[in-house]
């Protein structure tokens, strides 16, 4: 394996290509220190000695550091390293770290967003929104089935909000049903929730 590119990574550090689709990104004086230079072969010695470790301490750093500031997903721990120029192998022994301590777990952070937004969102936009975070499709299926949010009680405080009334026009009603469906409910929900219109004032 071969140094075929050395290139600047804002002001401290570099990102080093190979000839083998491997790329890392290190500190300028650590580059200086170890001695690496475009043409320069990455012998086997000096990866399980030298620059795995390096790699693999920093990747366990960065994931931890991350997780204090919020729950990320798996998926989203891979772009955070894919952005900082993690090999993948690196990045895989950073998550298996990260599992055995239980840190991280797709389904604890899919029971969390869902039990903190069930009362406030949509099936539909807590499901997009996990898919986005990269959470299994079956695991969000299984997670609501078993804590479904009330979207009639979501429906019935919106429709409180804006001041519903069987008595308006067809083209208020629309308005409404409009602003709704950017919420992700759907128009047969929104239809039934109107048909079947209880709310009070209370």
């Amino acid at each position: 394996m071969t140094i075929t590119e050395i290139l600047p990574l804002g002001m401290k550090k570099s990102k080093v290509l190979t000839d083998e689709d491997f790329a890392f990104s290190l500190y300028r004086g650590e580059i200086k220190k170890m001695d690496l230079e475009v043409g320069k072969e990455l012998t086997e010695d000096f990866l399980k000695t030298e620059l795995y470790p390096l790699l693999i301490r920093r990747s366990r750093e960065r994931l931890l550091y991350l997780l204090k500031q919020r729950d990320y997903t798996e998926a989203e721990l891979r772009r955070k390293f894919r952005e900082g120029f993690y090999p993948e192998e690196i990045a895989e022994l950073a998550l298996d770290y990260g599992r055995s301590l239980r840190y991280v777990d797709d389904r604890r952070v899919a029971e969390t967003y869902i039990r903190t937004r069930s009362g406030e969102k949509s099936t539909r936009y807590i499901k997009t929104a996990l898919r986005n975070r990269g959470v299994d499709k079956e695991l969000i299926e299984e997670l609501l089935e078993a804590e479904a949010p009330d979207e009639s009680a979501q429906i019935c405080r919106e429709l409180k909000k804006r001041r519903y009334s069987t008595e308006l026009d067809n083209k208020a009603e629309q308005r409404i049903y409009a602003a709704l469906l950017r919420k992700g409910y759907t128009y047969g929900a929104i239809r039934d929730a109107i048909r079947t219109y209880t709310c009070d004032n209370s």
